[in-house]
């Protein structure tokens, strides 16, 4: 059985490996403030990650990385709506994230695209911003939102 929990401080160095090996961004993955689930095997393996970066209204989900002996297991959705009922519950009522190789995955479960300015607006201090911003990477992101209800 897999089960999805808050990643504790031990779970940080296998995140970023498990990023590295899907080929993400890992700068300012671990920076303060930016919480983390990880989907954990009863032996303790990690089998897939996910992060939440937060504003003062809007929350920006990133870092979601299944490896491939989990993947189609429900592993991703599961991460995102634990992510996102945790936002909801902590008052947040949208949800950003930035994704140019799965935009079908997320409009399937209820994003819509939408200017990536608008992304920037609603979260301009968050590290994954900054950092896209600082190394101009923001023209050519995909951005996308849901609204926490």
């Amino acid at each position: 059985m897999i089960k999805i929990i808050c990643a504790r401080p031990f779970d940080y160095d296998r995140i970023l490996a498990l990023l590295q090996h899907g080929k993400l961004l890992t700068d300012d993955v671990m920076a303060a403030g930016t919480r983390y689930w990880v989907a954990q095997t009863d032996s303790g393996e990690l089998a897939a990650c996910a992060g939440m970066e937060f504003g003062e209204d809007a929350v920006l989900f990133r870092s979601l990385a299944v490896y491939e002996d989990y993947r189609g297991e429900g592993l991703a959705l599961r991460l995102i709506e634990r992510a996102l009922d945790e936002a909801k519950a902590e008052g947040y009522h949208h949800a950003y994230c930035f994704s140019t190789r799965a935009a079908d995955y997320f409009q399937r479960i209820g994003f819509q695209q939408v200017p990536v300015t608008q992304l920037a607006k609603a979260l301009p201090d968050v590290p994954q911003v900054m950092r896209f911003a600082a190394i101009g990477k923001l023209p050519g992101e995909k951005a996308w939102w849901k609204a926490l209800r």
